[in-house]
């Protein structure tokens, strides 16, 4: 009784930590699913070789995340998503509290976005969309937007503010400040997770 016990318990294992496919991974990661990582390899940025920029562990192209550490301590400094041994995905710089100090999206290699989670856009770059629930949620470059977007005056003073907007995942949070052309707030309206105070 106990092998068969031991037997269907394995194959509930087996069953249950099957792997991803590179297939689904790499068209996750092309459609900017970087939770995708969460599920990869990690090993420490130094146990990794680096060749003209580009990341190999054990002679293959790496994918997965690397980190590095504080120095004498346990603690995380810098996290990078890596996809076929460049950086792609995020970039995210830690405190020694564990708190995210900047994070920058990377794309082959290249930075593709700065900053990202304190970003200043143009309010026009925001796409609006209804959630089933009725929820309005703003997004950027597909993600629910934290940051602040501005809108500007037309010309000739299209170089002034106009209005100034803070979001918090997707919703309006915090001030909202309207400005005359000589920079002067003339309206404030604070806001709390989308909804006016």
């Amino acid at each position: 009784m106990r092998q068969i016990s031991f037997i269907i318990i394995s194959i509930l294992l087996f069953s249950c930590s099957q792997e991803l496919s590179k297939e689904e991974i790499e068209n996750r990661i092309k459609k900017r699913d970087f939770t995708v990582y969460k599920e990869l390899p990690s090993c420490s940025c130094n146990d990794l070789e680096e060749i003209e920029g580009l990341y190999y562990r054990e002679d293959s192209l790496y994918t997965g995340n690397c980190f590095l550490n504080y120095p004498n301590l346990d603690q995380k400094y810098e996290i990078r998503q890596l996809f076929r041994g460049e950086l792609h995905g995020n970039r995210i710089i830690l405190s020694p509290k564990g708190d995210t100090i900047s994070r920058n999206e990377y794309k082959k290699g290249d930075v593709f976005r700065e900053n990202v989670g304190e970003e200043t856009c143009h309010c026009d770059d925001l796409e609006k969309f209804e959630r089933a629930d009725g929820v309005v949620i703003h997004k950027y470059f597909n993600d629910p937007f934290t940051g602040t977007c501005q809108r500007f005056y037309p010309a000739p003073n299209d170089d002034k503010i106009y209005l100034e907007a803070a979001y918090e995942n997707g919703k309006l949070h915090g001030v909202t400040k309207m400005f005359d052309k000589n920079g002067d707030v003339i309206l404030k309206e604070k806001y709390v997770e989308g909804k006016k105070l």
